[in-house]
């Protein structure tokens, strides 16, 4: 599952619980998930290719498995937002993850 209420060209996600342990429950804002361009890093860094996506879910399947790595653009899967949830009002800070599909550290500063 992936939240399609970022930007194509935005590779986020939640950031992680500080406590390395609890994450809190979704809080029906659109702060969850992760961006469509971060799932798309995440499966590459695990040897998945993505091959379809909906409003909301993604589908990885194992290099092996195809026979080759297909290593389409994220904006290929890229459709209409899901406007259902109301905005995150308490401006929470966005993980960055970069191309490798990791999280350094860095965020977005609560922008959004």
């Amino acid at each position: 599952e992936y939240n399609s209420n970022f930007e194509i060209d935005e590779a986020k996600s939640i950031m992680p619980p500080t406590d390395g342990k609890s994450w809190q429950r979704w809080d029906n804002s659109t702060y969850q998930g992760m961006s469509l361009l971060a799932t798309t890093f995440l499966l590459n860094r695990f040897s998945y290719s993505m091959v379809w996506c909906n409003k909301v879910n993604c589908i990885g399947v194992r290099d092996e498995a195809l026979g080759v790595p297909l290593r389409r653009a994220a904006v290929e899967f890229h459709g209409p937002r899901l406007d259902q949830h109301k905005c995150d009002d308490q401006r929470r800070e966005m993980a960055m993850i970069d191309v490798s599909g990791k999280w350094n550290g860095d965020s977005d500063n609560g922008k959004g």
